[in-house]
């Protein structure tokens, strides 16, 4: 095995150039397998994050309707008391969005017309002031996200306490700031960066923008029923209103189910990806061998001659091959590990590695090694020894 291996070690590096070159193939194949998975298992893990932000036990409800008829039936009965309705239910947050012009200098924000019950979803958290209160219905006061008096223009080096009690012009209406956020992670179930975003009580909102609509409400369930239960318990709650109302109803539940099986699909495509990069070397592999083969006839007749079997050469020329393999596998996982860890460290995500990946990594390396190895070593093996010579 030893001489195997030192025998191999010394015909490559006479062909180094292209040893390097089918090496270089494989490294890249394995890097590419095992930093693609590893990255689209990080990004859906944070994606999941991002989907129960509101919590596990939040039913995200999408209204639409455009006809005039039905505006005001959503606002007043079928968003704002659908908690004491459904029994099922512990929170009801109405929930708008527009964008508006902020203190007349162009500058524009997102604006979310919400009710006090919104800041007990989501962990929020304050950096000075208050949240939004029930008796702050109606009344024209704003909670700003953390980066909003940075994006506004306004003199981001005072503390955010500087600015509770601040007024602020939206749509030329004058508003009361009472509260600044702290820092909080994106809402992906409702398409939502808080840091970037005013909240205000949904009266405001419709007071300045008529045409604004309540098009998705917040549900907070309590644990006497299930999700799906509940689910079933809001479909029959809006059936009795109206036929004509289209009802978007998600879980946490069923946007992880969908996000996992898009998650499945990119990993199935970034597998592909990389085990085509690694046919790719495996064919380098090939040339090489093959290049071999035809430059050491001689070798292998003065070998054969000397008392060597077809099996002494068929494995001295697939040793070479699988040694290509081993190596640019090797190298393959240690740049695969370093480029995910270093894009979880950049995007600030949680790093995962699956030893599973690196193994099957190294393994399909393998599999390429002696799988575009054993041709040419077949060759050499069956190489007439008198032929040979004459060669």
């Amino acid at each position: 095995m030893i001489y195997l291996l030192k025998q191999a070690c010394s015909s490559l590096w006479s062909e180094k150039q292209r040893s390097l070159m089918a090496v270089v193939s494989i490294v890249f194949g394995v890097a590419a397998l095992i930093s693609l998975v590893s990255i689209g298992q990080m990004v859906a893990k944070e994606a999941n994050k991002q989907f129960v932000t509101l919590g596990t036990n939040v039913i995200t409800l999408g209204l639409y309707d455009n006809s005039p008829r039905q505006v005001q039936l959503l606002d007043s009965q079928l968003t704002a008391n659908l908690a004491s309705q459904l029994d099922c239910l512990d929170l009801a947050v109405p929930f708008s969005s527009e964008s508006a012009v902020i203190n007349n200098q162009g500058n524009r924000a997102k604006l979310l017309g919400v009710n006090h019950n919104f800041f007990n979803l989501g962990s929020f958290e304050l950096q000075a002031g208050r949240f939004l209160s029930q008796f702050d219905q109606g009344s024209a006061h704003v909670v700003l996200g953390a980066n909003m008096i940075r994006e506004m223009g306004l003199d981001h080096m005072q503390p955010a306490k500087y600015w509770v009690g601040k007024w602020l012009k939206i749509q030329n209406k004058k508003a009361l700031v009472v509260g600044v956020l702290a820092p909080h992670e994106p809402i992906a179930s409702i398409n939502l960066e808080p840091n970037d975003a005013i909240f205000s009580p949904y009266q405001f909102v419709q007071h300045y923008e008529k045409n604004a609509l309540i098009s998705t409400v917040l549900l907070q369930a309590n644990s006497s029923v299930s999700l799906e239960a509940c689910v079933q318990q809001l479909e029959s709650h809006f059936a009795i209103y109206t036929r004509n109302l289209d009802l978007d109803i998600s879980t946490p539940e069923r946007l992880i189910a969908q996000m996992q099986q898009q998650t499945e699909l990119l990993d199935v495509f970034l597998a592909i990806v990389a085990i085509i990069t690694l046919l790719m070397g495996g064919v380098g592999i090939m040339n090489i061998m093959l290049s071999n083969v035809a430059n050491r006839q001689m070798e292998v007749g003065l070998c054969r001659a000397l008392g060597a079997t077809q099996n002494d050469i068929l494995k001295q020329f697939l040793s070479e091959s699988i040694l290509l393999s081993l190596i640019g596998g090797l190298i393959g996982c240690i740049l695969g590990i370093w480029a995910s860890q270093v894009a979880a460290e950049y995007y600030q995500w949680q790093a995962i590695l699956s030893w599973q990946i690196v193994v099957t990594g190294m393994v399909t390396a393998l599999l390429v090694g002696v799988g575009f190895g054993i041709l040419p070593a077949y060759q050499a093996s069956k190489m007439d020894p008198i032929e040979a010579l004459k060669k």
